[in-house]
C-alpha cells in the first residue's frame, strides 16, 4: 500500500467512518492514533473502554459531553483540537493523558470529574481554558503549559498535588474558590 493510500486510510470524512478504528466488535474500544477527523464529532455520552487519541487532528468542534472514559489510560497525548473541544461533565474514571495537545480554540473540561492522575505537561491552550468546579482526585500536571488567553479554574478541587512548574499564562487565570 503506497502511502498517500495509508494516509487516507486514516481520515473520518463523516461520523460513522469510526467503525474502521474500533479494536472489538461489540465494544466501545477504539485506536485513533494518527487520525485526522475532518467532521464535526460527537461523542457525547458515551462509555468509552480503552480509547487512544494519539497524534489526532479534530479539524471542526468535538464534543465529549457526559462522555465516561473507563479505560486504563486514556490517551489525547499530542492531539490537536483546531475548533471548540468540549469535555463537559465528562468523567474519567483511570488516568488520562493530554501531553503535548494543542487546543488552538476554546477548550472546556467544565464540571470534569477525573479518578486518576491527569497529565497536561507541555499543551498550548490557544483560546479560553474553562476548568470551572472540576474534581481531579489525585495529582494534575499542568507544567509546561502555555494559557494565551483566560485560564478558568474557579471552583475546582484537587486532591493530590497541582503541578504548574514553567507554565506560561498570557491573559487572566482565575482560581477564585479553588
Amino acid at each position: 500500500m503506497t502511502e498517500s493510500l495509508k494516509k487516507l486510510d486514516r481520515i473520518v470524512s463523516k461520523p460513522s467512518d469510526i467503525e474502521k478504528f474500533r479494536l472489538i466488535e461489540g465494544e466501545n474500544s477504539f485506536d485513533f492514533t494518527d487520525v485526522i477527523f475532518k467532521c464535526k464529532m460527537n461523542f457525547s455520552k458515551l462509555m468509552l473502554d480503552e480509547i487512544n487519541f494519539s497524534n489526532v487532528i479534530f479539524e471542526e468542534e468535538v464534543e465529549f459531553i457526559s462522555t465516561e472514559f473507563r479505560g486504563d489510560f486514556t490517551v489525547f497525548s499530542g492531539t490537536t483540537f483546531k475548533k471548540y473541544a468540549n469535555f463537559q461533565w465528562s468523567n474519567f474514571t483511570k488516568q488520562v493523558g493530554f501531553r503535548n495537545t494543542k487546543f488552538k480554540d476554546n477548550v472546556s473540561f467544565l464540571r470534569v470529574i477525573a479518578h486518576y492522575f491527569v497529565d497536561f505537561t507541555g499543551t498550548k491552550f490557544s483560546g479560553d481554558a474553562n476548568f470551572y468546579e472540576g474534581t481531579f482526585h489525585d495529582n494534575i500536571k499542568f507544567a509546561e503549559c502555555e494559557f494565551d488567553k483566560n485560564a478558568i479554574f474557579n471552583l475546582i478541587k484537587i486532591n493530590g498535588i497541582a503541578d504548574f512548574s514553567k507554565t506560561k499564562f498570557g491573559h487572566k487565570a482565575d482560581y477564585s474558590e479553588a
